[in-house]
């Protein structure tokens, strides 16, 4: 091989190394290379053929590559929200207070508006509060004993849920059910029970008004308009 060859092969691999490590290793490598042409010949033909071919898709890509305020900023799709299912096991585990604070779910669970727990020492009777989706007030007395519960409790939330809290509708829910006289003046004061059976309905994920229809959407009256 003539020396201008060997020159010109020399000062590409210097090229080379000076764009990859800088210029600390190039007169090293320079004695090294001129010594050995016959491995730094073939690796500069490889390096030269991966340049053509590869280079041209490199480039492009990066040409085309999203500049920052083009990048997508979409939040990452999220696991739909959980349903509010529990059994009767599940309830019957739950602290009063706990029982309270899922009746609440259950109620946002199917829909009601606004629902407020307001259960505790000084809650004539009321534990939570919630709005139909036709913008009826609905009280709720809830109630975790281990018996039945008597009619006492259906009136203290009769005489509670309409004048002190504005309510349309008084509902009681009982976990372990009401006596049969609790049953009788809730028909008579218009207090409407959830008992254990219904409970546990609601609770697997039957929603409330299909339970109780007087919570059913009502119907807008039509205004008549004379002429």
């Amino acid at each position: 091989m003539s020396g201008s060859t060997e020159r010109g092969w020399e000062t590409i691999a210097k090229w080379i190394l000076i764009l990859a490590t800088g210029d600390a290793v190039v007169e090293d490598f320079s004695g090294w290379a001129n010594r050995h042409l016959w491995i730094t010949i073939p690796v500069l033909f490889a390096v030269g053929v991966l340049a053509v071919l590869a280079g041209p898709r490199l480039l492009a890509r990066w040409r085309n590559r999203p500049l920052p305020h083009q990048q997508s900023t979409a939040p990452a799709a999220s696991a739909p929200p959980k349903v509010a299912t529990f059994s009767l096991a599940d309830l019957d585990a739950v602290t009063w207070r706990r029982f309270e604070l899922v009746v609440c779910e259950l109620l946002e669970r199917d829909g009601f508006l606004d629902v407020q727990h307001v259960g505790g020492a000084s809650d004539d009777g009321v534990d939570a509060v919630a709005w139909t989706p036709d913008g009826r007030k609905v009280a709720f007395q809830c109630k975790k004993w281990v018996s039945e519960i008597g009619p006492n409790y259906v009136r203290e939330l009769k005489g509670s849920a309409q004048p002190l809290y504005d309510a349309d509708v008084a509902v009681l829910v009982a976990i372990n059910g009401c006596t049969p006289s609790a049953v009788d003046t809730a028909r008579r004061v218009k207090v409407h029970l959830v008992q254990r059976d219904a409970l546990a309905r609601w609770a697997a994920g039957e929603p409330l008004r299909v339970l109780l229809p007087v919570l059913t959407p009502r119907e807008p009256v039509p205004v008549t308009v004379s002429a």
